[in-house]
């Protein structure tokens, strides 16, 4: 019989997902359904995060305390039941051979999203769609991952994690171990988003680095490094990858996609629109007249540093409270504008 999320023994859960809506609604009306979703997931992110990366513990488990003071003991004990809710629902997509960009949806159907920001997510079954064009067959994804060791895949306006989930579907449907051969490096504006990415890309054992940042500025505010990453020594292999890109283009030339640290105007940030667009950056996957990828040393400052060596999180000029107000962070999917002022564009 399977243990209930609260203790309790003697019922199955039939519906993890509506157990778990039925967690974030009865909080109210003491604190709004938005508020608690953007609590429990980055109590959630700041747990898995603190178990493997030791050199933001400090920082995380000092925000982690902060979170906890302002709930009382019985309803703060909802929040692991959320996260174990949220578990049982991913194992039975899994447990079915399906994938399933579930927060991303339950932050839609909340209607949890910035309105003002003209924030949307991709459908997922759009995105599965996208991922299945950019993998192709069996034969020519394993031939790319023989090729080049694995899947490297940037999405620059990253949502709740859907493009890269359905990248993973993709590879799984080939024959491949997306646990193995994907590596998926994240960026949003939004640091909810952040969070949702991280947390689902955690709880599946994709390697990731979620970055919470400007992928057009180059701006970057935190890293989270997902267990599969740490664990899997993704740091070494990708500055491998790198190095060897570097050493092997001709005399005189960057290496592919290493640019000139210039950033491309393709895409904006926090799931707007239908932005989201998982790229492949090494050079075996970019076809004669295809966009332009990000350049790979922009590539590298996200996800390492300016030096390429900094992993420590460097907040927004002048603080993360301006930061959120000027629209940046969308902490509450609220950027603090009059209404009738006109959203920035990303």
């Amino acid at each position: 019989m399977k243990q209930h999320p609260s203790g309790r023994e003697g019922r199955g859960i039939e519906d993890p997902r509506r157990e778990l809506v039925a967690l974030l609604q009865g909080m109210a009306p003491r604190w709004s359904v938005r508020d608690v979703f953007a609590d429990f997931i980055e109590l959630s992110c700041l747990s898995i995060s603190n178990a493997v990366d030791k050199a933001q513990f400090d920082q995380r488990e000092a925000r982690y305390h902060d979170i906890v003071k302002k709930y009382p003991r019985e309803d703060f004990e909802r929040f692991p039941r959320m996260l174990g809710y949220l578990s049982l629902a991913m194992e039975q997509c899994c447990a079915q051979g399906e994938f399933e960009d579930l927060l991303g949806s339950l932050y839609m159907t909340l209607d949890l999203g910035n309105d003002r920001a003209g924030q949307v997510f991709t459908p997922f079954h759009v995105s599965q769609l996208m991922a299945r064009v950019l993998v192709g067959d069996a034969a020519a994804a394993r031939g790319e991952v023989e090729a080049n060791g694995f899947v490297d895949v940037m999405e620059p306006a990253c949502g709740a994690g859907g493009m890269v989930i359905a990248m993973a579907d993709a590879l799984h449907a080939a024959g491949l171990n997306y646990q193995k051969v994907l590596h998926a490096t994240c960026v949003d504006i939004d640091v909810r988003c952040v969070h949702m990415s991280f947390l689902q890309l955690a709880l599946l054992h994709i390697p990731a680095v979620v970055v919470h940042g400007n992928s057009l500025s180059g701006e970057v505010w935190s890293r989270w490094h997902t267990p599969a990453h740490v664990l899997g020594g993704w740091r070494y292999r990708l500055q491998r990858r790198f190095a060897s890109e570097e050493a092997s283009a001709p005399e005189g030339q960057p290496a592919a996609g290493a640019g000139t640290g210039e950033v491309p105007r393709h895409g904006g940030d926090g799931g707007h629109g239908a932005s989201a667009s998982a790229t492949r950056t090494h050079a075996a996957a970019r076809e004669p007249g295809s966009a332009p990828h990000l350049p790979r040393a922009h590539v590298q400052r996200l996800l390492f540093g300016p030096d390429g060596t900094q992993d420590t999180a460097r907040p927004p000029p002048g603080g993360v409270e301006p930061a959120r107000k000027r629209g940046k962070l969308g902490q509450r999917g609220d950027s603090g504008r009059p209404d009738d002022e006109t959203p920035p564009s990303s």
